[in-house]
């Protein structure tokens, strides 16, 4: 093997090694932030959990079965409405708030 082929070896491996480290690196980078936006999720979890079971709402003395949403994923979603008529549903959009 010549002196240049194994300069180009050379080079070429040093080149990998950087890739992998910078691969590495983001991948550490991704799981941190994978980390810290479930622990948010978890965290808002834990507080609607603890204010659902604060907030109680009752009419006449029956308690009624309540729960805190977020606005942004009321869009386009269908709520059943708990009437005489099981399966009614009421299309929730900005006519109907």
């Amino acid at each position: 093997m010549g002196k240049a082929k194994k300069e180009h070896r050379k080079k070429v491996a040093k080149r990998n090694e950087k890739i992998a480290a910078e691969k590495k690196k983001f991948q550490k980078q991704y799981t941190q932030l994978l980390e810290q936006k479930l622990k948010e999720y978890q965290e808002k979890l834990t507080q609607n959990e603890q204010l659902e079971n604060e907030l109680k709402v009752s009419l006449g003395g029956q308690e009624l079965g309540f729960s805190i949403v977020d606005p942004s994923e009321m869009e386009n979603r269908e709520i059943d409405v708990d009437t005489d008529f099981p399966g009614d549903f009421v299309k929730v959009n900005e006519e109907n708030q």
